[in-house]
């Protein structure tokens, strides 16, 4: 899609002396004056709670705001994966806390795979990792090798000391490494006690390995994931640069930066944020948008929180909890939903927000009969909302469905009705659906960047051969999203709806998988056409308010928004189409 949205000031560079055309903005301007002032929230406690500089990070800061104070061009996921496919070293800026920014290099890495210098084998990536320290080289093969098992790994690099950060988004590198035999370099070091500048003392450590691995593997890719205030021109690739110099060598080399403010910022004042994930900032150097600034900021903010967090080692860290506060965080979103409807804030008195793991308080809050209805649910898609018991939980926290569960909540509220729980036969079903809908679009609002599975991916996943992982739980949710997918296209050619299965004798997993990725699909698309002008948000409003609960209702009401946005073009067609 081509299309831009009709500009609007950016925040870095205020429109002075314009007098304004309109009264009335956009929903597209209302949604990033919302992002503006959440982040400036955020940035208060942030600054609240780290009360110092660590040592070095000036000119680090001073560095990375120079290689990234503008873009050249926009540019395409395809030109990138071409330029790290050509280079031989990447490096690729890593934000720790931010889940989207480990996935990157996998992303990047699974299209370079295909390639077709490194498909006949001509060239083999490797993955060099920050994360790990270099000493931990033998404990990594192991790892790779199956050898050790998750724990082994963790006791083994001690990794709450040496790294903490969040494993399971570490562990996504890993496995993608060992599953596509990836050989993975550790980088990380130790500066010595009372070095001047540790963050330069790493960058050198690690410039001396990476030169090393380049002399002898001259034909290969080496994709570095380190730090974002390392990877600027002028930090860790010109060390390696030197490095490779003083042997008589060089590499050519590409820079990816990642989610960089004051680029989303620039490409917000040019409406340009919602279509461009992928900028060219000069030769050699690029930028992937895969998040907004406030998922990024709000991920670091979650971390200072945490029990756990590495910089609970460091002396200007000053702890203000000993975990992130998700009754806060959802009622945050939920009255940030609220206010952009324009409907009223929810009353969250008597609301319990618990994670899964507190059993003491998941016991106290919801009742026997509903407990096989909040385990299916959050281990089918990782929360779950029991309007009766008066409770949100969660499996683990995540900006998304904090954010989903939210919108669920306050359409629950709006329209005075409880969504049926899913065993409750088609209607049950239909119920969830459109509860996943309307939920979906809120975590849209609030994070416009979150990507749904579509249907040419459940196509996919159909087609994927047996012995994959995993293929054998996706494949029944693909094929009857598929047949439901079907069964639209009937209905908006004027044939009667004719129901593809029958929703109460599915498989409790599946039932709840398939609603929500029927429910994920109707939720992006309804956020597409409020973006594109298509439907208003007194419309909008008019959903959350609707009661679905009468017999057939929540069918209705699916069938009849699915042909309502029928001709409403969509962003991405795939979660592959973006980076």
């Amino acid at each position: 899609m081509n299309r831009a949205f009709r500009a609007v000031p950016s925040v870095e560079e205020p429109v002075v002396g314009v007098r304004p055309v309109r009264t009335e903005r956009t929903a597209r301007e209302e949604l990033l004056a919302m992002q503006r002032r959440l982040v400036e929230k955020i940035r208060r406690e942030i600054a609240g709670l780290v009360r110092r500089e660590a040592p070095g990070l000036g000119p680090s800061l001073a560095e990375f705001a120079r290689r990234t104070a503008r873009y050249d061009r926009i540019s395409t996921r395809d030109e990138l994966v071409d330029e790290v496919a050509s280079a031989g070293v990447a490096y690729v800026g890593d934000f720790h806390t931010l889940r989207q920014a480990q996935q990157t290099p996998v992303r990047l890495l699974h299209e370079v795979l295909a390639r077709p210098p490194f498909a006949r084998g001509e060239r083999r990536a490797w993955l060099a990792l920050e994360m790990v320290r270099a000493r931990d080289q033998a404990h990594v093969d192991r790892y790779l090798r199956g050898e050790l098992s998750d724990e082994g790994f963790l006791r083994a690099t001690r990794w709450a000391e040496s790294w903490g950060f969040h494993w399971p988004s570490c562990r996504i590198v890993l496995d993608f490494a060992r599953r596509r035999g990836v050989p993975v370099m550790a980088l990380n070091t130790e500066p010595a006690r009372g070095a001047r500048d540790p963050m330069e003392a790493r960058e050198r450590s690690a410039a001396g390995r990476i030169a090393a691995w380049c002399e002898t593997n001259p034909q290969d890719l080496l994709v570095a994931l380190f730090g974002e205030l390392h990877v600027p021109e002028g930090r860790l690739p010109r060390l390696v640069a030197e490095a490779l110099a003083r042997r008589g060598r060089e590499r050519r080399a590409v820079v990816v930066y990642q989610n960089v403010d004051r680029l989303y910022w620039q490409l917000a004042g040019e409406g340009l944020e919602h279509i461009v994930d992928v900028l060219r900032l000069r030769d050699g150097a690029f930028c992937v948008l895969n998040a907004t600034p406030l998922a990024k900021l709000q991920s670091h903010l979650s971390w200072l929180e945490r029990t756990g967090s590495p910089e609970r080692f460091l002396p200007w860290y000053e702890d203000g909890s000993d975990d992130v506060d998700l009754a806060e965080l959802v009622a945050d979103f939920a009255r940030a939903i609220a206010s952009f409807l324009g409907i009223r804030a929810p009353r969250l008195d008597g609301l319990e927000v618990l994670k899964a793991d507190d059993l003491e308080a998941l016991r106290r809050a919801v009742p026997p009969a509903l407990l096989p209805e909040a385990e299916l649910a959050l281990g089918t898609t990782g929360s779950a909302f029991l309007p009766e018991a008066g409770a949100i939980l969660f499996a683990s926290y995540s900006m998304n469905h904090a954010a989903e569960e939210a919108a669920r909540l306050l359409a629950a509220r709006e329209a005075r009705t409880c969504p049926p729980a899913p065993a409750g036969g088609e209607d049950g079903f239909y119920g969830l659906v459109w509860s996943k809908a309307l939920g979906y679009f809120g975590s849209k609002v609030i994070n416009h960047k979150r990507l749904c599975y579509k249907e040419r991916d459940y196509a996919q996943y159909a087609r994927r051969p047996d012995g994959e992982a995993g293929i054998q739980k996706i494949r029944p949710v693909a094929r009857r999203v598929l047949s439901h997918r079907d069964a639209e296209v009937s209905f908006l050619a004027g044939a009667p709806f004719a129901q593809p299965f029958r929703a109460g004798r599915m498989d409790g997993v599946v039932r709840v998988a398939v609603a929500q990725a029927l429910g994920h699909m109707l939720g992006d698309r309804l956020y597409d056409a409020m973006i594109l002008e298509f439907v208003p948000k007194a419309e909008i409003r008019g959903l959350f308010r609707r009661p679905v609960s009468a017999p057939g209702a929540a069918r209705e009401a699916y069938l009849g928004l699915v042909k309502r946005l029928q001709y409403v073009t969509e962003f991405y067609r795939s979660r592959w189409d973006r980076l």
